[in-house]
C-alpha cells in the first residue's frame, strides 16, 4: 500500500506533510501531519 502512494508521498514531504499507517484491532490507521489546508489533497489520493 506504502508502494503505491510513493508518487504522491514524496511531493507530500516537501510540502511539509507527513504521514504513517499502523494497524489495530479495528483495521487501518492512518495519521497525518502537516498544514491543514494541504493534507485532504493526500487524503484524497
Amino acid at each position: 500500500f506504502k508502494d503505491a502512494l510513493n508518487e504522491y508521498a514524496y511531493a507530500a514531504e516537501l510540502a511539509g506533510l507527513d504521514y504513517k499507517f499502523s494497524n489495530s484491532v479495528y483495521g487501518l490507521h492512518l495519521t497525518i501531519k502537516g498544514y491543514n489546508s494541504t493534507q485532504i489533497i493526500l487524503l484524497e489520493k
